[in-house]
C-alpha cells in the first residue's frame, strides 16, 4: 500500500509550527510485534507534550521495517525501527517525532518547509531520546560505570548555615574522584578478570566501544543534541540522562573519543565560534547539510537576529555557504 495515502490526510501548513507526531502503541501481547501507532498533527505554540528520537538513519539501501498506522504502511530503515521497539518495551505507549515517519519523505516541498522548524521540535520536546544502538555486555558495563558520577552527590544546594560543612565535601568529592578512576581499568586483562567482580569489571575499552559510536559523528545529530531540552541516551533497554553523563565523561582520560565527547557533554557553554567548529568536522550525507544544519542552530540560537531561508538542495553549494558566512556574521553580531 502506498504510504503516502497516510500524509495526505494530516496536511502540514505553510507558514505555521503544525507538525507531525507518532503515537506509537503499547504492544497488546508481546514485545516482538510490529509497531502500531498513529500519525497526528499538534501545533507547538501550544506546547504539546511530545519526545525527540535523535538517531543515524543508517544504509539506506537496508532491508525496510514497517511501521502500521491504521491501513498504512510506512517504511522504516532497520536502526529507527529497533529504536522505537526499544523505546516501547521501555515506556508501553509514547508520542514521538522522528523525522523519517513524521516527515513525507516523498514530498519536496513539505521537507522544505518542516526542516526549518526542527530546532522549535527539539526545543519544545519534553525529552530527546538520543538512540546508539543496540546494547552488549561492554556498553551495559560501560553504562553502568557512567551512571554513577564522582561529583553528583557533593555538590547539590545547601542551606545557609551548612556553609561550614563546604570544606569536607570538597574532601569528599575528591576521594570520590580518585575512588572512581581506580575502579576503572585501562585494560581487560584476563589474569586479572577472574579475581575482580563488579563495580570492578568495567574497562576502558567497555567506554571506548559506548564512545566510538557513530551517532557523534553526524552533523544534524550534533544539532539535535545542542537544541534538547532533556537528552537521554539509549543503548538498548538501558537509559542514561544526559547531565550524569556529562560529570562521569569529565572524569574520563583524555583520550581522542573522550575528548569529543566531553566537548559534547559541555554543549551548553560553546560558544558560536566552537559550535562552528564542531559542526564543519562532522559527517553529512550531503555537503549541504553542513551548511543547513548550521543554520538551524543560529537561527534558534539568535532567533531575535537570524532569519534564514527554506534549505533548498538545488541551490549551488557556493551559494549556500556564502549565506551562511552572512548568517553566521549576523548571529555573533
Amino acid at each position: 500500500m502506498d504510504e503516502t495515502t497516510a500524509y495526505k490526510s494530516i496536511p502540514t501548513t505553510p507558514d505555521s509550527q503544525f507538525i507531525r507526531v507518532l503515537d506509537v502503541h503499547a504492544p497488546q501481547k508481546s514485545h516482538d510485534e510490529p509497531i502500531q501507532g498513529e500519525l497526528r498533527t499538534i501545533d507547538l505554540t501550544l506546547n504539546p507534550i511530545f519526545s525527540t528520537l535523535s538517531y543515524v538513519w543508517g544504509d539506506s539501501d537496508g532491508e525496510r521495517r514497517f511501521v502500521h498506522c491504521g491501513s498504512h504502511q510506512i517504511p522504516l530503515l532497520p536502526n529507527g525501527y529497533s529504536a522505537l521497539k526499544a523505546l516501547r518495551k521501555k515506556l508501553g505507549k509514547f508520542t514521538i517525532w522522528i523525522d523519517a515517519i513524521c516527515i513525507n519523505q516523498d514530498d519536496d516541498d513539505e521537507k522544505q518547509r518542516q526542516i526549518p522548524l526542527m530546532g522549535e521540535i527539539y526545543s519544545k520536546a519534553e525529552s530527546g531520546y538520543i538512540w546508539l544502538g543496540l546494547g552488549d555486555p561492554r556498553v551495559k558495563r560501560a553504562l553502568e560505570y557512567l551512571s554513577r558520577p564522582p561529583f553528583e552527590h557533593f555538590f547539590q544546594a545547601r542551606s545557609p548555615k551548612d556553609i561550614e560543612k563546604i570544606r569536607p565535601m570538597y574532601y569528599s568529592a575528591a576521594l570520590a574522584f580518585i575512588w572512581q578512576r581506580f575502579k576503572l581499568r585501562s585494560t581487560r586483562s584476563p589474569a586479572r578478570r577472574h579475581f575482580w567482580t563488579l563495580p570492578f569489571s568495567t574497562t576502558m575499552d567497555d567506554v571506548e566501544v559506548l564512545l566510538q559510536n557513530e551517532w557523534v559523528e553526524r552533523v544534524w545529530t550534533y544539532q539535535e543534541l545542542l537544541l534538547s531540552r532533556k537528552p537521554i541516551l539509549v543503548y538498548g533497554s538501558d537509559h542514561l540522562d544526559w547531565d550524569t553523563f556529562a560529570i562521569s565523561v569529565g572524569s574520563l582520560d583524555y583520550a581522542t573519543s573522550v575528548n569529543i565527547w566531553f566537548n559534547l557533554a559541555l554543549v551548553s557553554s560553546l560558544t558560536f565560534v566552537n559550535i562552528i567548529d564542531v559542526v564543519l568536522k562532522r559527517k553529512s550525507k550531503y555537503v549541504h547539510d553542513k551548511a543547513f544544519g548550521m543554520q538551524s542552530i543560529l537561527q534558534t540560537l539568535a532567533k531575535e537576529r537570524l532569519k534564514c531561508s527554506p534549505p533548498d538542495y538545488k541551490q549551488e553549494l557556493v551559494h549556500v555557504f556564502r549565506e551562511l558566512n552572512i548568517q553566521i556574521l549576523t548571529a555573533i553580531g
